[in-house]
């Protein structure tokens, strides 16, 4: 992102780091680049914390019936398999985070305050959201997780909406029966989750129904699906905070223009240093 070679992901490592957080776990696909999972273990060693690497293998948690369409399969499985892949290497409350967005130093902390204050259980989870006013792309639609809450800000239902964008003054949703309105400010989930390890057996039940009812050839596993199953079965709460913070992330090409700009000028404002590491 910047030319002295810091990715995005490293600056949500950088503010995780700085909200506490001391052991990391990234799913990787397979072929990348060596070079760059070698920079990444150096910079776990030099902050002295935990940097594990796991690939999303395609016959990762597979059933033996399912074998041979995993080995033909030319994509991952989606986000839900990519989280219970990790499930050999996470025993504690951890989040889920997409390594291309940027969420912000107070979306780490504030989660960090339930960790550390022993809120995440085998039945609570929480999710940060952000404002869908601050989501959107000036380059074209962008996909977004509408949510519905309760008076307790527990997370009722979240669903997606694949065209979003502004028109005029407005912010439309473009859908097969019309174009719905949204309000500026309504919340919407960019993957940044809570959990307790317990979702590992939930993801793994999940999976497996998955598997059963769908053309696994090509759909995909999706963590708020299975979230969504979760509330709808009354196992789980989900409790969502509105993040303090400005989300930026990489729809479009150009969003990158717009994201190294964003970038400079937050390290220009003394929230960053000029070299993270």
């Amino acid at each position: 992102m910047l030319p002295t070679g810091e990715t995005l992901l490293e600056f949500s490592i950088f503010d995780a780091i700085q909200a506490g957080f001391d052991k990391f776990v990234l799913i990787v696909n397979p072929n990348i680049a060596q070079e760059y999972i070698e920079r990444l273990g150096r910079i776990g060693i030099k902050k002295k914390v935990e940097m594990h690497f796991v690939p999303q293998e395609m016959d990762g948690f597979l059933p033996d019936e399912y074998i041979d369409i995993g080995k033909e399969r030319s994509k991952p499985w989606g986000t839900g398999h990519a989280v219970l892949t990790a499930k050999l290497v996470v025993n504690e409350p951890f989040v889920v985070i997409n390594a291309d967005d940027f969420y912000g130093r107070s979306s780490y902390m504030k989660i960090q305050e339930s960790i550390s204050g022993d809120v995440i259980k085998n039945n609570r989870y929480e999710m940060i959201a952000f404002p869908v006013n601050t989501t959107l792309s000036e380059n074209g639609p962008v996909s977004r997780g509408v949510c519905t809450l309760d008076d307790q800000q527990n997370l009722i239902e979240v669903v997606e909406h694949t065209r979003i964008k502004r028109q005029g003054s407005q912010i439309i949703s473009e859908t097969e029966t019309g174009n719905v309105v949204l309000k500026e400010n309504i919340l919407v989930s960019m993957n940044f989750w809570c959990f307790h390890p317990s979702v590992f057996d939930f993801l793994q039940e999940e999976f497996l129904r998955f598997l059963q009812q769908y053309n696994v050839s090509k759909s995909e596993f999706y963590i708020p699906a299975v979230v969504q199953q979760l509330i709808g079965s009354n196992l789980i709460k989900v409790k969502v905070h509105q993040s303090e913070s400005q989300w930026m992330g990489l729809t479009y090409p150009d969003d990158k223009e717009v994201l190294k700009v964003f970038l400079s000028d937050e390290i220009q404002n003394g929230k960053y240093p000029s070299q993270l590491w």
